[in-house]
């Protein structure tokens, strides 16, 4: 970054650079945790393991939800890829703007739906969001299988995930009412 004498300067546009490079690393060495045959492909279950590792769930909860997502896509299923994976980190890292969206675009408490999500989704990321994602997240989180996923349906596992990682540290929280934004 200093150059070997130490001589140089830092500017913006490096350290912005030396962030996205690090992320970036960060992203692929937790989709190589659990693509162990470097297949570039994630089978669901492992997918919804990397969702739930840090969600504020009880263990028998996590078991339940990951027997339910082998019952739909078996281990040898479509899988998840890794730009799908990226894609979603970037989401989950994005959750304040995630949970703030859905706040205003279910002001009624009616849910979103897939396509409302995706969007929402590839909106937070600047990535599109697969359609695949999108799929077993609605399985994952869906409890009434209704089509329509709630903040409180999303709250112990995805809104969660930033903070448990330590990454919440400059999101802004406002409280309104009952209601944390």
């Amino acid at each position: 970054l200093f150059g070997k004498d130490r001589s140089q300067t830092l500017s913006r546009e490096k350290f912005r650079q030396l962030q996205k490079d690090l992320l970036e690393e960060i992203i692929e060495l937790e989709f190589l945790e659990y693509d162990k045959e470097k297949s570039g492909r994630i089978s669901e279950a492992d997918f919804v393991n990397f969702l739930l590792k840090n969600g504020k769930l009880t263990p028998k909860k996590k078991a339940q939800l990951i027997k339910k997502i082998d019952a739909i896509w078996p281990s040898k299923g479509r899988g998840v890829s890794f730009p799908s994976f990226k894609s979603f980190f970037y989401v989950l890292a994005g959750s304040v703007e995630l949970e703030r969206a859905l706040f205003y675009l279910d002001v009624e408490g009616i849910g979103v739906d897939k396509e409302e999500f995706r969007k929402i989704s590839s909106w937070v990321s600047n990535l599109n969001t697969s359609d695949h994602v999108v799929n077993v997240i609605f399985a994952l989180l869906d409890d009434d299988e209704d089509g329509r996923i709630y903040r409180d349906d999303i709250a112990q596992v995805l809104l969660d995930w930033r903070h448990a990682r330590g990454l919440d540290k400059a999101g802004m929280h406002v409280s309104l009412g009952q209601i944390r934004v």
